[in-house]
């Protein structure tokens, strides 16, 4: 019995607290968070980031591995400092105290400088491959694999060759042969026509001349 009533006891300020929640201020902190957004922003000199967290109106704040940033008078809050190729959970709370606060996740990339865009290896190659299209990348870029990339590009293209033909003059004999082949059948009938013709009007002419 005992025991009964210690979880009761335990599990009574959760019923309080569920009975007293004002879903009409809860369903207006949800609608609000739709509109909040982030910036990701460079810092050349430290080669770290800044995610500002916009559009964080009514005291609605934020939480980065278990630390809490309040919105500042433009309604963001900033996070410095972080390292490239990070994948940032940034949990968006609202101020209430009788309902559960957490209203949704944001999820962060911060991406790697491409230290191999300016390299001149790259000049030949930059409409070609990503690593010499794109400033910012999704991995690290280095200069193995930047010659790895080359390498394998140029080892499965190869611009393909131009075929010039060759004009040669025909000699005499070659174009008789062509001639020959073109025209030989048609001559040697009508050549064998006109002797067998030529044969019987001479037969016919003797014959006429002898009177026979």
């Amino acid at each position: 019995m005992k025991r009964v009533l210690a979880i009761l006891a335990l599990l009574f300020p959760m019923f309080i607290k569920a009975a007293t929640c004002d879903y009409s201020k809860l369903n207006e902190y949800n609608k609000l968070s739709s509109n909040v957004d982030y910036e990701v922003t460079r810092d050349n000199n430290s080669n770290r980031y800044k995610i500002t967290i916009m559009n964080l109106y009514n005291n609605m704040y934020v939480k980065y591995k278990g630390v809490a940033y309040t919105s500042n008078s433009n309604n963001e809050a900033v996070i410095n400092g972080i390292d490239e190729g990070e994948n940032l959970s940034i949990m968006l709370y609202a101020p209430l105290s009788d309902c559960d606060p957490y209203l949704k996740t944001i999820n962060v990339s911060t991406q790697y400088y491409n230290r191999m865009y300016n390299d001149s290896r790259c000049i030949k190659y930059r409409t070609i491959l990503n690593i010499c299209k794109y400033e910012y990348l999704s991995y690290k870029a280095t200069d193995s694999l930047l010659s790895s990339a080359i390498k394998n590009y140029e080892n499965s293209y190869k611009e393909p060759e131009e075929v010039i033909e060759e004009i040669k003059e025909k000699t005499f004999l070659e174009s008789l042969e062509d001639f020959m082949i073109s025209w030989g059948v048609q001559i040697i009938l009508v050549l064998l026509s006109s002797i067998v013709t030529i044969s019987i009007f001479k037969v016919k002419y003797r014959k006429v001349k002898h009177g026979i």
